[in-house]
């Protein structure tokens, strides 16, 4: 008798772990754990390009951001919002008629705290989206008419276009292989993640539509040979009205290159100074200047 105790006192302690792991994934109604989710992986690839606003970087800008969109709040409640907000992702997407927005937030902001903010009183309406892997998991999504907005979890936040697929890209990011079937999602590229992600010190940016991007900050419609485009700006030290920025236009060889230089300091209003070629057919552009007033109308949703 004492023997067949000792062997299932040995079964158990060998087993449980394996146990609670199978309860807790049958039982479970919350989203299924998997791999760490950040704000950045739930972009979709749809954008014309993207940029991250670190609020160590520019707090103000930040800010201001999320002032000009989260529309029906007090100056206080706002305060309560953009006090916990660590980070901005944005995918921006542009064409004749109109500018889009999706942003990913990486914030601490608790669950208990959204439905008195956003609230009807507020001028915000409430749906519901279905989770694609679960059907008992649903989440809020909220609407001031204008835009959506929505929390995965309490570090991070959904705002703008088509934030149904990036909870879609939120669930295939934690869905674990071979237990849950992750939903069709549309994911930013890892380069693209890996740069707006790996600084906390500026403002950068990445764009995989250089024409569309060049547009946007110049205002001049350029059809040049360029791959991508990436960088960072940050408060000119000498006038605080302006950005300052270093752009970095990637071709695919030498030759369209060195045939777009003169075309791009033209754009750019720049000097021979200004320009560098860097290895792996990359022009930096360096010492650009543009007003903060107009980087802020960019992003008024």
């Amino acid at each position: 008798m004492k023997k067949h105790n000792l062997l299932n006192r040995k079964f158990l302690l060998k087993e449980l772990p394996v146990l609670f792991c199978l309860i807790s994934l049958l039982s479970c109604k919350t989203v299924p754990f998997g791999k760490s989710v950040t704000a950045v992986d739930l972009l979709d690839n749809n954008s014309d390009f993207y940029i991250s606003i670190p609020k160590n970087a520019d707090e103000v800008l930040l800010k201001q951001l999320l002032i000009n969109n989260l529309s029906g709040l007090s100056e206080k409640n706002l305060e309560k919002i953009t006090n916990r907000i660590n980070k901005v992702y944005i995918g921006v997407s542009k064409n004749q008629r109109d500018t889009s927005f999706q942003l990913g937030i990486d914030a601490n902001i608790p669950k208990q705290l959204i439905p008195n903010l956003l609230s009807s009183k507020n001028g915000w309406n409430k749906r519901e989206y279905i989770s694609k892997t679960n059907k008992n998991i649903k989440y809020s999504v909220y609407n001031n008419k204008s835009m959506d907005v929505t929390f995965p979890n309490s570090n991070i936040a959904c705002m703008g276009r088509n934030v149904d697929s990036m909870l879609d890209n939120y669930e295939k990011n934690i869905s674990l292989a071979g237990l849950f079937e992750a939903p069709d999602a549309e994911m930013l590229n890892n380069t693209a993640k890996n740069y707006l992600s790996e600084d906390n010190s500026e403002v950068r940016f990445f764009s995989s539509n250089p024409q569309s991007f060049i547009q946007m900050i110049t205002g001049i419609k350029m059809d040049l040979k360029i791959l991508e485009v990436f960088g960072s700006f940050k408060e000119d030290s000498e006038n605080k009205d302006l950005y300052v920025f270093k752009i970095n236009f990637g071709f695919s060889n030498e030759k369209y290159l060195k045939a777009s230089k003169a075309l791009l300091k033209l754009a750019f209003g720049i000097t021979n100074s200004d320009l560098n070629i860097l290895e792996n057919n990359t022009l930096s552009v360096v010492n650009f200047r543009i007003s903060k007033e107009q980087i802020s109308k960019l992003f008024v949703l």
